[in-house]
This record gives C-alpha cells, structure tokens and sequence, in this order.
C-alpha cells in the first residue's frame, strides 16, 4: 500500500466517521429506543447490533442505488405505508407520553419480567424500518442517503441517487 493509499483510506475513515457523529448526534425514534433500552438494561448488545447492522444495510443499499429499484413500489403505495408508519409511531410516541404523564418517564419496568428478545427486536424493527425517514423522498435527503452519496464519491462509483 503506497502513502497514497493509505492518505485517502485514512480521509475516508476519517470523514465517515464525522459524518456519522454528526448525524447520530440527532435523536430520532431508533436512538430514543436504543437509549431507554440500555437505561432499562433489556437486551442491550442484540438491539444496538440490530440497529448497527440494519444502518449498514440501509446505508449499503443507498450506495447500490436500490432506492431507484424500489421507487416505482414505494410511489405507488406511499400513502398507505407513510400511513402505517405513522399510526405505528404515533401509538409508540403516545405510549412514552402517557408513561411521562402518569410519572413513569423513570423507565423503571412495570414488573420483574424482562420483555422477550423477538418483540424487542421487532420494535427495533419497526422503528428502524417503519421510520418514513428512512426512505428517501423528493426534495428531501436523509442520513443514509447522505452517508451513501459520501460512500459512493469515496469510492469512486457513480453517484445514482441523483437526477438523470
């Protein structure tokens, strides 16, 4: 590997890594809920690494550009899916509201028992990917696909998620 090499690898480390700081610094529905789950200390480790790997994937598939490959889909039934993922959302920002209200916001567990690993990861789930954030619409930019313009121009690829 020549100095080269190793100076662009390191810039691209290096940017990556701001631009990922930067971005996660603003809490959103994934990182509220990542948050409570270690103050709860409920499956701390499986949720942060679904949440890891599910960016990844997220940010992965901006840089292939499968954003285009699913448009025609996410068009047709946008209404529908922006509207399940708003009732989705809606109830769980209510739920946190209620538990604020009543004096529950210390997020102490109602009972001894620990949620199951299968509904806490299908939380997860639901917020990483029922989150109409994640999905790029027009006029509008997130954080994967920011990070995925980044990737692409780092890597030499052709930028897709741009007009043609």
């Amino acid at each position: 590997m020549t100095d080269l090499e190793l100076a662009q690898g390191l810039s691209a480390l290096v940017t990556g890594f701001l631009l990922g700081l930067s971005l996660i610094l603003a809490i959103g529905p994934q990182n509220a809920f990542v948050l409570r789950q270690g103050l709860l200390n409920q499956h701390v480790l499986p949720v942060v690494l679904f949440c890891a790997l599910s960016d990844a994937l997220l940010i992965a598939l901006g840089i292939a550009g499968v954003s285009l490959a699913i448009a025609e889909f996410a068009e047709q039934y946008k209404p529908a899916l922006f509207l399940l993922a708003a009732v989705w959302l809606s109830v769980y920002g209510l739920q946190r509201l209620r538990d604020a209200w009543r004096g529950n916001a210390a997020l102490q567990l109602a009972s001894d028992e620990r949620g199951s690993l299968r509904s806490t990861l299908g939380a997860a789930a639901l917020l990483t990917f029922g989150n109409p954030h994640v999905y790029p619409r027009h006029r509008r930019i997130d954080r994967h696909l920011i990070v995925a313009i980044l990737g692409s121009c780092k890597t030499g690829l052709r930028c897709r998620c741009g007009p043609r």
